[in-house]
């Protein structure tokens, strides 16, 4: 930034300006001061693309007035007219503010600079959009919030840094969120809604503040005020002045409509007896706007300047005391800090959401499941490319990376991520990713070009969830596979083919052991392919390998049938195009307890099967041949066995270290609530609308007709096929519904990949399709969740941790976000059950022994009133990934946690064609980038290009205290980490990377009580453990020659100075 641009954001003292909290207006003792902040919430999804939201054209021949262009212009405008007005603008108006602001005279900069310095354009969030708290993953959060910023600082530099966050309108709120929000460097965090019992409660304690912790394990960094906004970023009843407001203006020139005392004893009456009771001081913050308000600013401005006066007036002359001014969330922040309030602790979560006791916000988890994970999934590239730009040390992608940046993080909003959007805005940002995604894949082909591969050679990428790949039809091709983990990971790699025998080449033309399975029978109506090719890949730490595929055409062999009494097994396999990962490190621990020796290099018992991997290394005849159908009754390898009951349904699992139980899997559904009995139902013969007292069921509320749900079971057809590569369960339910079961050699997970085809709706009602495992764990009404990808949540069925539910849903009410895994537990036998998904979902434990995952949703109703509707035909493929284990086996905790990364981070497939396999080996085919191996638990959770010389490193130890075996403290050795890298400087900041972590000082709270140690264990329990509050230790400088120390759950971030 230019010297004259920095003074122009300098506030000048000597003109009495100041910014943050400096600029805020002081309270009035003995008063009750009334904070009103203007404010406007704008939607990134709902109705309209990103371009029609900003511009108000979206094909009609009358483009809509209510734009957010219209609105920012106004706004600016306004503020600009009179010195006393405020305005606060959130981080979903981010990415419009930037692109208004990127089309703007520098005249208009220079009005925007003086608003800013003097504190009257207040920012607040810091956000990409209003990021979802349930469905979103903590790294897609963390670089959200990096991206704006670091936007806002470069553009602003202090006086536009938000003080406080800002998640005013999202269906619920996340412990973990809490947690990044507070490492960020944020004071305060202002939310809404929350559940209707758990507000009720609440507002009669003055509990609607309190110091929410939101990770025990990180302890006091993780400590934030949090303040229910009591109307949401509405105004309150009555004092709505946007065009699309029924609420009256205020009238003052007009002595038969003039309405002053009347709407002032209203607002008055309002904040004294409605509103200040709740709150532990005496200040109140008044949100003054609408979604989509202040298009006519002029109208929202004179009514507030109107109201502030007359009130004053009126409080004045009657000894009312009430003080009003303009304000913002960070002056009310200030002003309730000086009060210096003893709040209450809370450590839980607000999930799931209730607006009332029939109206559940929980079917967001489940909405459109498959442009979730497409949202997941681009965020793995954008790792990659960030990656790439600078292990690569590539020319400059700046303009590339940063429109990536800018899409992934928009879609983590509350209105898009969720599925609250109309499905051609969907469509619009599904091929804007796809395209991000395209481009992206140009990194990783400069990186090759460097390396040898040739520059005529083009590398694709087969789309998400498909099960075809147009670029295998050659008779040659290859892969390479790119790995953004810190850690080597052992893949199985299925590629869609035709029925043909194949060859896979790897490094120094060693031939790999294939196999050819048939791909499912529902699926081949959705491509021309019939088998998939499946081979073990191994690929290195942040880095690529590649494999040459051959195949002679019209070649075909029958292949052997593989029964019991056959000695070998190897690996294998996944879903087209999601690839499962092997951990390694922890592998040999985990053999060592299943089979109960510590000599299992050679060979492993499995019911007598012996798999001497001596063999497998002398098996010269390595093609890949079609498998072909078992009559046997199970499937295994060393570590699991699977059974099939009379009927071929799967009834069993046991493990060879004795571990066994029964295992179901079903699919069913629930009757979505009628729509002849939800609010909005029209009668054709009764023109007057029926409306209930609860939402229609839609994108986010979830309600059943019936607490019974239905089979789906109506043809149950089973094949079982068996490889040495791995052995699978394809069973079909109905002609909607399928599933395949797959056992990898070597690998103490079963892979169930699923399928929901078009749901029928014949009958008029919507569906709520899940899928449920029932064992015979005894769980005892308890479960447990991820928060966000990261932390793990403790959930009590018809219970909540911190307060007694009203008249609990006993289906909607138990269902909570799954991003990553769900498990239960028997304490008594020693027994853990794990579900980790491949994207967001809802899950629950309605009985002892079994979870719940739902799936797909079509629903007929509308629960939003914008036509957002559910009624989706599409069919949708996914993988969940089942673990049993002992519970109480720490280094299985250690497994199961590497395990979440390498599900949400798998390698990523390119295929190229046209080249030889004599000139493919003469190219490099193996790239690590990392140079120095971190301990297990240590993660690199960013690289990215930051500014010149500099880049952003991230660094994380993702386990949890509960997993480590002793302390979990983990040492880096920071200064060779990479390869081609020399660090020669690091220095370290908060979580986002905007402020320089010596520069933090957070604010002080006092608390009624302290925290629980553990408040997973007070809620199994109710055993009361507290613990002291900690100050914070200071900042010590990294020393490069000694490295840092992670501690569990931590995440420390740098700026680092490099050269190549």
């Amino acid at each position: 930034m230019d010297a004259d641009t920095v003074e122009l954001l300098t506030p000048m003292a000597s003109l009495g300006e100041s910014c943050g909290y400096e600029a805020c207006p002081a309270a009035r003792a003995g008063h009750i001061t009334v904070h009103v902040a203007p404010h406007s919430h704008a939607e990134l999804g709902y109705t309209r693309t990103f371009s029609a939201h900003y511009t108000g054209e979206d094909g009609e021949v009358t483009p809509s007035k209510v734009n957010m262009k219209r609105i920012l212009d106004a706004t600016i405008a306004e503020l600009w007219a009179n010195p006393d007005r405020t305005f606060t603008l959130s981080s979903s108006e981010f990415p419009y503010f930037f692109h208004w602001w990127s089309e703007r005279h520098p005249t208009v900069h220079r009005m925007v600079y003086e608003l800013l310095r003097q504190g009257r354009l207040v920012l607040v969030g810091g956000g990409w959009g209003m990021a979802d708290e349930a469905t979103t993953g903590y790294r897609a959060l963390v670089d959200s919030y990096t991206y704006s910023l670091r936007k806002i600082n470069s553009t602003f530099l202090h006086c536009g840094r938000p003080l406080v966050a800002w998640q005013a309108d999202t269906f619920g709120h996340s412990r973990e969120v809490a947690s990044l929000l507070a490492q960020m460097g944020f004071d305060g965090l202002f939310f809404s809604p929350m559940s209707f019992d758990d507000e009720i409660i609440r507002m009669n304690r003055q509990a609607l503040e309190f110091v929410w912790r939101g990770s025990d394990d990180l302890g006091t960094h993780t400590d934030i005020l949090a303040h229910k906004l009591f109307d949401g970023y509405w105004s309150p009843p009555g004092f709505c002045f946007g065009a699309l407001c029924s609420d009256p203006l205020l009238v003052h020139s007009d002595s038969i409509f003039n309405n002053i005392e009347e709407r002032v004893d209203a607002f008055l009456e309002s904040i004294r007896y409605r509103q200040a009771p709740h709150y532990p001081t005496p200040n109140v913050l008044v949100m003054m706007g609408q979604r989509f308000g202040y298009f006519r600013a002029a109208t929202w401005f004179k009514n507030i300047d109107r109201l502030i006066d007359e009130v004053k007036r009126k409080a004045s002359k009657e000894g009312i005391p009430v003080h009003v001014v303009y304000s913002s969330p960070p002056c009310y922040l200030k002003a309730v800090h000086s009060a210096r309030p003893t709040l209450e602790p809370k450590q839980d979560d607000f999930l799931p959401l209730a607006y009332n006791e029939n109206s559940y916000a929980v079917g967001f988890y489940t909405a459109l499941p498959a442009f979730k994970l497409l949202i997941r999934q681009a965020n793995v590239y954008l790792q990659m490319a960030k990656q790439l730009q600078v292990l690569g040390n590539l020319a400059n992608n700046t303009h590339l990376l940063d429109n990536f940046m800018w899409l992934v993080g928009l879609m983590q909003d509350h209105g898009i991520i969720t599925g609250g959007l109309r499905e051609s805005v969907m469509n619009h940002y599904a091929e804007k990713l796809h395209h991000a995604v395209d481009q992206s894949v140009g990194l990783l082909e400069q990186i090759l070009r460097r390396h040898g591969h040739p520059a005529n050679v083009k590398y694709f990428r087969c789309p998400f969830n498909e099960s075809s790949c147009s670029q295998v039809k050659d008779t040659s091709f290859y892969i390479v596979l790119y790995n953004p983990l810190a850690w080597n990971v052992t893949v199985p790699v299925r590629i869609p083919v035709e029925e043909r025998e194949y060859n896979v080449f790897g490094f120094d033309d060693n031939e790999l052991a294939a196999a050819l399975l048939p791909i499912p029978s529902p699926v081949l109506t959705l491509t021309s392919d019939t088998h998939e090719l499946v081979f073990i890949a191994q690929v290195p730490a942040l880095g690529y390998i590649s494999y040459y595929i051959h195949t002679d055409r019209g070649m075909k062999r029958s292949a052997r049938q593989v029964n019991e009494d056959d000695e070998e097994t190897t690996q294998t396999t996944t879903k087209d195009d999601e690839l499962e990962i092997k951990p390694i490190e922890e592998i040999e621990r985990r053999t060592q307890e299943i089979n109960g020796t510590e000599d299992n290099k050679n060979m492993s018992n499995v019911d007598g099967a012996t798999v001497a991997k001596e063999d497998q290394e002398r098996n010269l005849v390595n093609q890949a041949t079609p498998a072909e159908e078992s009559k046997d009754d199970f499937i295994k390898n060393q570590y699991i066995q699977i059974n099939l009951d009379k009927y071929r349904k799967i009834s069993s699992i046991q493990l060879s270290n004795g571990l066994t139980t029964s295992l179901d899997l079903q699919y069913y559904y629930y009757v979505s609530d009628d729509p002849h009995s939800v609010r909005g139902y029209v009668d054709p013969d009764n023109p007057e609308p029926f409306k209930p007292d609860r939402k229609s069921p839609g994108t986010y509320i979830f309600r059943t007709m019936d607490r019974i749900p239905v089979p789906i079971i109506d043809t149950l057809h089973t094949k079982v096929f068996k490889t040495d590569v791995v052995q699978e369960i394809h069973t079909s339910y109905s002609k909607y519904a399928s599933l395949v079961v797959r056992l990898y050699d070597g690998r103490p997970l079963v892979e169930v990949d699923w399928m929901v085809g078009t749901i029928p709706v014949e009958d008029g009602l919507g569906k709520e399709v899940f899928i449920r495992y029932t064992t015979d764990l005894k769980s005892d009404g308890v479960f447990y969740t991820d928060a966000n990808g990261r932390q793990t949540v403790m959930r009590r069925r018809n219970l909540r941790g911190t307060y007694e539910p009203f008249n609990l849903d006993p289906i909607a009410g138990n269902i909570y976000p799954v991003t990553s895994r769900i498990y239960i537990d028997d304490t008594n036998n020693n027994m853990r059950f794990s579900i980790f998904n491949d994207r967001p979902q809802g899950g629950t434990s309605l009985h002892d022994g079994s979870v719940d995952v739902l799936l797909q949703r079509r629903i007929l109703t509308d629960d939003a009133g914008f036509q957002a509707y559910l009624n989706v035909t599409n069919v949708v493929r996914g993988t969940h990934y089942l673990y049993l284990t002992k519970a109480d086996y720490k280094p299985n905790r250690i497994f199961e946690k590497k395990l979440v990364k390498e599900i949400e981070l798998h390698p990523l497939k390119f295929i190229a064609q046209n080249i030889s396999k004599e000139k493919w080996m003469t190219m490099q085919t193996e790239y690590s980038a990392l140079k120095t191996k971190l301990p297990v638990g240590v993660h690199v959770l960013t690289i990215q290009e930051w500014d010149e010389n500099t880049l952003l490193l991230r660094l994380e130890n993702y386990l949890e205290k509960s997993d480590a075996l002793k302390s979990g403290t983990k040492h880096v050795n920071i200064k060779d980490l990479f390869v081609n890298i020399k660090i020669n400087k690091i220095r370290e900041t908060m979580l986002a990377g905007h402020i320089w972590l010596e520069d933090w000082q957070p604010l002080q709270w006092q608390l009624k009580n302290n925290f629980f140690k553990n408040f997973n264990e007070y809620y199994a329990n109710s055993t009361v453990e507290y613990i002291k509050s900690e100050d914070l230790k200071p900042v010590e400088q990294v020393d490069l020659d000694k490295g840092i120390t992670l501690t569990p759950q931590q995440i420390r971030t740098f700026v680092v100075w490099y050269e190549v």
